[in-house]
C-alpha cells in the first residue's frame, strides 16, 4: 500500500490537481468512514472492518480533502461487497474523487 500511495502522490505532484477520479482495487479496508465537515458519516458500507492498509489510504484521503463515492452515490447507496470468496467478503475496490470530480459523478 505504501508503494501505491507513493505512486499516487508522485503522479499528483507532476501535475496540478484539477479533476481527480481514482478507481480500482486498493486491497485496503476503510470500514464505513467518510470525510464530512459536520462530523456526520454519510457513507454506508456493508464492510465494517478497517485494516492497516485502509488506515494508510484513509490518511491520504483526509490529507488531500478527497472523498470515497462507494456507499454514497445513486446505485450504490449501501456499499456492496467488492470481493466475495470462501474466506468471507470485503470492500477493497473504491472510487476516490476530489471536489470537482464529485460534483460531476451522478451515480
Amino acid at each position: 500500500m505504501r508503494t501505491t500511495i507513493q505512486e499516487i502522490q508522485k503522479k499528483i505532484e507532476e501535475s496540478e490537481e484539477e479533476f481527480l477520479l481514482l478507481g480500482g482495487d486498493f486491497n485496503a479496508r476503510i470500514e464505513n468512514k467518510s470525510r464530512e465537515d459536520d462530523g456526520e458519516n454519510t457513507r454506508k458500507s456493508k464492510d465494517k472492518v478497517k485494516n492497516k492498509d485502509g488506515k494508510l489510504l484513509w490518511e491520504l484521503i483526509e490529507e488531500r480533502g478527497w472523498d470515497v463515492l462507494n456507499g454514497v452515490k445513486e446505485g450504490d447507496e449501501e456499499e456492496e461487497f467488492t470481493w466475495i470468496g470462501k474466506r468471507g467478503e470485503s470492500v477493497i475496490d473504491y472510487i476516490i474523487v476530489n471536489g470537482l470530480a464529485e460534483e460531476e459523478v451522478l451515480n
